[in-house]
């Protein structure tokens, strides 16, 4: 019953569409609604006859405003519904986020903790943690999305939000996008990638004007995440940082290829302000307490290279509630 009146809806026009598209909504104002809403998001999504979509638009908006958990089912539905599987790589898929939904989550929210003050950051900020963070989600959609107005609208809210999950997968793909720079795999090179023909993508760009990153380090041993710093001219936060995981980073950027002359210039100049390119003295990586200390090269060796990822503690704790790595999808 319920595929059927969803077909009515989506593909029919005039009375019967409406009938049917009224009748599929009246689960929402029920006590007790679907154990889905997709159907009710793909009409408001797809609907052929306008006036049809915005039937489903009101009774999403009603459920919504009714408070209790409705919200949160709307908001774990929609992602699920917004999924594009490609059958390649992993996760195998990503969110294509159509544009009626994205104006919807962009309403305003009076109530909500974080800027911009709108139902995509309020629901953020209530989700159960023991469900994850769907802000890995947002920044796949904002990248990914099909329609160019929703990638838009979802990077300009990314470049002013101060949403504490946001704010840690900015820095995490900064991370990422850092390290596969350069990578002799030209996908990987291409889906992680900061600059394009030496300007910044999309991405870096929203990194860069968000006024709340870099933030002061959580995680003293992510040098990458200096190397932001310095990009962004914030040396006021250089001493957040292990000196050590620090240098090894901006070595690293230096030596990279496909990184700008701007930004290893600025890198050269922050080892030799910080006495970071002494070569006179050995690298002493600190370990977490309890673990062995890690042998370490000649006495006056730099590593040629440093990915973090065979460092001891190298994990990235971004802030958004991800230890040691990273748990969302892409």
């Amino acid at each position: 019953m319920v595929d059927r009146l969803e077909r009515y809806s989506l593909h029919g026009s005039g009375w019967s569409a409406r009938t049917a598209a009224r009748l599929l909504c009246r689960g929402l104002r029920a006590a007790n609604p679907y154990p889905s809403i997709g159907p009710v998001l793909r009409v408001l999504n797809g609907a052929r006859d306008p006036t049809v979509a915005d039937i489903a638009r009101e009774a999403v908006q009603q459920a919504w405003d009714d408070g209790g958990h409705a919200w949160n089912r709307i908001w774990r539905d929609l992602w699920r519904e917004v999924q594009v599987h490609t059958g390649e790589g992993w996760p195998g898929y990503y969110r294509d986020l159509p544009y009626p939904m994205t104006r919807f989550l962009l309403t305003p929210e009076p109530d909500c903790a974080h800027v911009p003050r709108v139902r995509l950051v309020a629901c953020l900020d209530r989700e159960n943690r023991h469900d994850g963070s769907s802000a890995a989600a947002v920044l796949d959609a904002a990248q990914r999305s099909s329609d160019l107005r929703v990638r838009r609208e979802l990077m300009t809210l990314l470049a002013a939000t101060d949403q504490p999950d946001l704010l840690g997968m900015l820095e995490y793909l900064f991370i990422e996008g850092l390290r596969n720079t350069g990578n002799p795999n030209r996908q990987i090179a291409e889906r992680h990638a900061l600059w394009t023909g030496g300007k910044p993508t999309p991405l870096l760009e929203t990194v860069l004007t968000n006024p709340y990153t870099p933030r002061r380090a959580k995680n003293s041993l992510c040098g990458e995440l200096g190397v932001l710093a310095v990009l962004c001219g914030r040396s006021d936060l250089l001493g957040d940082y292990d000196r050590d995981y620090l240098g090894v980073a901006l070595l690293d950027t230096v030596n990279r290829r496909g990184v700008p002359a701007v930004l290893k210039e600025k890198c050269q100049q922050t080892l030799r302000e910080y006495r970071l390119d002494r070569r006179d003295e050995p690298i002493r990586p600190r370990p977490p307490q309890g673990q062995p200390r890690r042998p370490n090269g000649a006495v006056g060796s730099w590593p040629t290279s440093y990915t973090g990822t065979d460092t001891a503690g190298g994990g990235y704790d971004g802030g958004g509630g991800h230890s040691g790595g990273f748990g969302g999808s892409f």
